[in-house]
């Protein structure tokens, strides 16, 4: 008898143990850190994109022939090979054009200038003034020394190119009467305007180095604007920007081996002639080779005698370099002090450039304070009453029989000692002042 069971096969649910290695902190971390390389590899590969892109962008930019440079480079090039007056005035008169194109682009044109080999053999000088911070460029085609001669011009210039800001100041109409309040909160609009100037300098002089040096006026009272005007347009003013400036520049004349000075000032109409930024430096000092001068920061550093010398340091003050900021209100008694550190330091030849005249310079030789030896006591410099035509008087102590009187006045706008005379040195000198040759400063 067969049986009718079925036969159920039963399959019993298997159990899978999957098991997971622990993962170390320090994968973890490296993870995370290659994560975070890989994150600023590619933002440093998209920002070399961008830069590149920049690059190129300016690159093609300066490789767009400007109107004139060909023109210009072929001058420049004529003139270079056999320099001549009619050749320079050309040069110059197409390079003002240009500049002066591209300014009114308002596109700075040094950054070409200075990369422009054709323009470099010619001579031409691209000068950023210190404290400018490329807010003025003056440009100048120094002397091209020859194999058998040395051009020099008849007429020299020098281009100063600046930026000038102005503002657009909103004028009222009469339908914004009611929104006064809203009107005067209205910001000025600035815009910069790049300009040109060109100055005439000696034919022999080439310009080396140049210093912006701010200057100081009263602030004005702000601009009104009327409610019951009916213009809609805007006026332009002038703002505090490239504006109330000294412009100092130094050179050095190729004859004679001289340093060159011009000093200008920044008005409404340009740059004008300022001779008062170096009215306390005689111009006997200038006048010499023993003296080399350069700008350091906003002072006048003048290294006199070489290295056996020393240097005088003098400050920006105001509206010009004086001595030191102690004696900026007193020239005078900063002029008997350097004739007094000459003498100390034995230098007959800088003390010659303190005196009006040079002859005068046998009278302290006369009394051997050119010979002094270190067992000798100290000079000393006393304050004396001014004499009656007059300026001012000191009186040197030296210690000894003898004292030296020094008179000290103005002669043609400069400090000088004008007279030195020889008086008994058993007067009571009054409080004098101890000056020390290892700070002459």
């Amino acid at each position: 008898m067969k049986s009718n069971h079925k036969k159920v096969l039963l399959i019993a649910p298997a159990l899978v143990l999957i098991t997971f290695a622990p993962t170390p902190i320090s994968a973890i971390t490296s993870a995370k850190s290659s994560s975070a390389r890989l994150s600023v590899s590619k933002q440093k590969e998209k920002d070399s994109l961008l830069k590149n892109e920049a690059v190129s962008k300016t690159s093609e930019e300066d490789a767009i022939p400007l109107a004139g440079q060909d023109k210009l480079a072929q001058l420049a090039q004529t003139f270079q090979e056999k320099p001549d007056d009619s050749k320079y005035g050309a040069l110059w008169e197409n390079f003002v054009a240009f500049v002066q194109q591209q300014t009114v682009r308002h596109k700075d044109p040094s950054h070409l200038f200075k990369s422009w080999k054709a323009l470099s053999e010619a001579g031409l000088k691209v000068i950023d003034p210190i404290g400018a911070d490329n807010a003025i460029h003056v440009y100048i085609f120094n002397r091209i020394a020859q194999n058998t001669y040395s051009f020099v011009p008849q007429a020299k210039y020098a281009l100063i190119q600046w930026n000038e800001q102005t503002a657009s100041v909103p004028v009222i109409s009469s339908s914004d009467h009611k929104s006064s309040k809203r009107a005067r909160a209205r910001k000025l609009r600035t815009v910069t305007v790049m300009k040109t100037q060109l100055i005439n300098i000696p034919s022999s002089v080439d310009i080396k180095d140049a210093n912006l040096l701010p200057r100081i006026t009263p602030v004005k009272a702000p601009v009104k604007v009327s409610h019951k005007a009916s213009v809609k347009n805007c006026k332009t003013n002038k703002v505090n920007g490239m504006s109330n400036h000294y412009l100092a520049l130094l050179g050095t004349d190729q004859q004679s081996g001289h340093t060159w000075l011009l000093a200008m000032k920044q008005t409404s109409v340009g740059w004008c002639l300022y001779p008062d930024l170096f009215q306390d430096i005689p111009s006997f000092l200038v006048q010499t080779n023993s003296a080399k001068i350069k700008f350091c920061g906003n002072n006048l550093m003048i290294n006199m005698g070489g290295p056996g010398g020393y240097e005088l340091l003098m400050p920006f003050i105001e509206d010009h370099f004086a001595f030191s900021t102690k004696e900026a209100q007193d020239s005078a008694a900063a002029v008997a002090r350097q004739f007094l550190l000459a003498v100390q330091y034995k230098r007959l030849d800088l003390a010659k450039v303190w005196l009006s005249d040079p002859k005068l310079v046998s009278i302290p030789a006369y009394l051997g304070l050119f010979n002094r030896s270190s067992d000798n006591a100290p000079l000393r410099m006393a304050n004396m009453p001014s004499p009656i035509c007059g300026g001012s008087r000191f009186r040197l102590i030296t210690s000894n029989k003898d004292d030296l009187i020094i008179d000290v006045a103005k002669i043609k706008n400069q400090w000088l000692i004008k007279g030195l005379f020889i008086a008994p040195g058993n007067l009571t000198p009054g409080i004098g002042v101890k000056v020390s040759p290892s700070s002459p400063n």
